[in-house]
C-alpha cells in the first residue's frame, strides 16, 4: 500500500499522526502554505491515505518523516536495530550477537564525541 504514496504524502500522514491539523500537516509535508488547506482536504479524501491512516505506522512512514538525510539515516538504523532486537527476543542467536556488537560500537562512538 505504501508504494502508491509519494514522499510528500507519506510526510503528510506522519505529520497527521504526530497530532498536527490538516493544514499544518500539509505545510510540513511540503505543500504550499497558500493551498495547504485544499491539499489537506484532497489528501484526506484519498483512499490510499485513509488506508494508511487506518493501519499501524510502518517503518517506511517513520523513515519518510525525517527532516534531513542525517535524520533519515538515523531512523533507518533505528528500524534495523528494532528488527534485530525482535529477532533476538524470538531466540535468534546471530541477531542477538549482532545487536550487542552494534550496541558496543554505538557506545564507543558516543564516548568519542563526548570527550573534549
Amino acid at each position: 500500500m505504501l508504494t502508491k504514496l509519494s514522499h510528500r504524502q507519506l510526510r503528510f500522514v506522519g505529520a497527521l499522526r504526530a497530532g498536527l491539523s490538516g493544514k499544518a500537516a500539509a505545510v510540513t509535508a511540503g505543500y504550499s502554505p497558500r493551498t495547504a488547506a485544499q491539499a489537506a482536504s484532497r489528501l484526506a479524501k484519498s483512499e490510499h491515505i485513509r488506508a494508511v491512516l487506518a493501519a499501524p505506522e510502518s517503518h517506511d512512514e517513520f523513515v519518510a518523516c525525517a527532516d534531513s538525510d542525517e535524520a533519515r539515516a538515523a531512523r533507518i538504523r533505528m528500524c534495523w536495530l528494532d528488527s534485530l532486537c525482535e529477532r533476538a527476543k524470538s531466540g535468534d542467536v546471530r541477531a542477538m550477537l549482532s545487536y550487542f556488537a552494534e550496541w558496543r560500537r554505538s557506545k564507543r562512538r558516543r564516548r568519542r564525541t563526548t570527550r573534549p
